[in-house]
């Protein structure tokens, strides 16, 4: 349980999204269930958003994914969602 929490922090001071107000817009997003990396790759394809997070931070953690027309927000808070018990913020990168 410990090791889970410490991946959860470092999640939450790593996850970075590229622009402010990205999530305007909505967009189908249809990212499957699988490992994290795999499934933030998949956001930045489908939303256009860059995403900055250490490798070390996301390995043999699993994402339950995301399907639906949202916000490119509420896609990535749904992605991470089960990483953490407390929401992850996202911060513009500079």
């Amino acid at each position: 349980m410990k090791s889970h929490s410490l991946k959860t922090r470092l999640l939450g001071g790593i996850a970075f999204a590229v622009a402010i107000g990205s999530g305007a817009f909505a967009a189908e997003f249809d990212i499957p269930r699988s490992d994290l990396a795999a499934a933030l790759d998949a956001y930045q394809a489908q939303s256009g958003i860059p995403i900055v997070v250490a490798a070390s931070a996301v390995k043999n953690i699993q994402s339950s994914g995301v399907k639906g027309d949202l916000s490119a927000d509420l896609a990535l808070a749904k992605i991470l969602k089960a990483q953490a018990s407390s929401p992850i913020p996202a911060y513009p990168a500079l």
